[in-house]
């Protein structure tokens, strides 16, 4: 308690810098850690779902020409046939974009609405689970006249109570209704399929539904049995393409069409693109995070000499290594608190800009599992701010306390200078 009263005072002293400590570790680590909470976001697509290890996309690869292409659409008829017979799958469901039905629509009211949404089979939910808050998925999916929202949009339309029940009619459908009949969780923001309203996929026809040659618009998603080598699935999915799909006319048109697995968690966090960016953003952090870290230590080798007597008098009075250890890893916490709560007010002054630029929210940005890893960084940060100031101390002659002590860290500090630039 005394080192956290005697760090107080110093935060005042003149000579100490603290005011251009504190606003480089707030600058710093500000604008690091909100870096590597997008870092953080983009690598969790999809890890929300329970068992999300065990969920995959299927893709149709294709040759043609001696080109190589792959997709992660497929015909209608497939996933029904491949859930049927392969063991393997536990569990599997299709979708597609319901681009066509509009995204604008009314209520009784004449109240205009937008929602984004998908057309969904019956076992959407047995794959890519969400917690249901009212209704019964398998029946209202199996219904081409009722539809699921979402919890926030069943907010917007006034609570899920009023929103129950209620008749909508989309712009591109002026003369059909759909009745709201169930409602969901809603879907976090780190997924690729983002939807607000699930409609039933038996909107489509049955051909549509029943085809495995062309009309690819629609998403396969399998849940494979625990302890499932996906890679060890393409001959069973071979065999069921060869009972189903005329693989003469195929081979007659010159073209080599295969099922493949992937790893959905994969399906964002594994694309080129964001892989890239991740590493930019990371490397940038780093680099943030760093130079702030030098700056913190220049300006305490700058200041070293002015506190030389004080430490000098510390030791005669008594003061022991770990009295000194004690003192120096007071203020730098101190110095890191106040540097966080400064950045916490940055973040929320700014945080309509933050999330436009990141395109995403501060509740997606900073998750629990988010915030545990930026927790150690700032750990890692708080014991090098420390632990450095504080070696330089403990080598401060008591003689320091009887006459003018002076010491050169010109080269040292130049040594630091060159890194810290050569970081930027």
């Amino acid at each position: 308690m005394k080192n956290f009263e005697i760090a107080f005072r110093s935060l005042f002293k003149r000579g100490r810098s603290n005011v251009i400590k504190i606003l480089a570790l707030t600058i710093g680590l500000t604008m690091g850690l909100i870096l590597i909470a997008k870092v953080c976001y983009e690598s969790s697509f999809e890890s929300f779902y329970p068992d999300y290890e065990r969920i995959y996309l299927v893709h149709e690869t294709l040759i043609r020409d001696g080109e190589l292409m792959s997709y992660g659409q497929i015909s209608g008829g497939v996933i029904p046939k491949m859930e049927a017979e392969i063991p393997e799958i536990e569990k599997a469901t299709r979708i597609t974009y319901a681009g066509h039905l509009g995204s604008v629509f009314k209520t009784s009211d004449q109240k205009s609405y937008s929602a984004n949404g998908y057309l969904a089979d019956t076992t959407f939910f047995d794959v890519l689970p969400r917690n249901i808050l009212i209704g019964n998925p398998k029946e209202i999916l199996a219904n081409p006249e009722d539809v699921m929202i979402s919890e926030k949009l069943a907010l917007t339309l006034g609570g899920i109570d009023q929103a129950l029940g209620q008749d909508i009619i989309f712009d591109a459908y002026p003369d059909r209704k759909f009745h709201i009949a169930g409602v969901f969780e809603d879907v976090p923001e780190n997924t690729v399929l983002k939807y607000d309203i699930l409609f039933s996929i038996y909107m489509q026809a049955e051909w549509s539904l029943s085809n495995w040659l062309g009309n690819d618009c629609y998403q396969g998603l399998v849940k494979l049995n625990p302890q499932t080598d996906y890679k060890m699935l393409d001959p069973a999915l071979r065999e069921v393409q060869t009972r189903h799909a005329d693989m003469q006319l195929m081979a007659d048109a010159g073209v080599d069409l295969r099922y493949t697995l992937e790893p959905f968690i994969g399906q964002h966090s594994q694309n080129e693109e964001v892989r890239s960016m991740n590493r930019l953003l990371l490397i940038l952090a780093v680099i943030l995070i760093f130079a702030t870290v030098m700056n913190y230590i220049l300006i305490v080798i700058s200041t070293l000499i002015n506190r030389t007597k004080e430490v000098a008098v510390y030791k005669c009075y008594g003061a022991s290594t770990r009295n000194l250890l004690g003192l120096t890893f007071t203020e730098s916490l101190i110095h890191i608190v106040l540097a966080l709560i400064f950045g916490l007010f940055i973040i929320l002054l700014f945080r309509s800009r933050i999330e436009s630029l990141l395109d995403a929210s501060l509740g997606a940005l900073f998750t629990l599992q988010t915030m545990s890893v930026l927790a150690w960084i700032c750990v890692l940060v708080f014991l090098i701010t420390a632990f450095i100031p504080a070696y330089l101390y403990l080598h401060v002659p008591v003689a320091a306390a009887f006459r003018n002590y002076k010491e050169s860290r010109r080269y040292w500090k130049l040594a630091l200078l060159f890194v810290q630039f050569v970081a930027t």
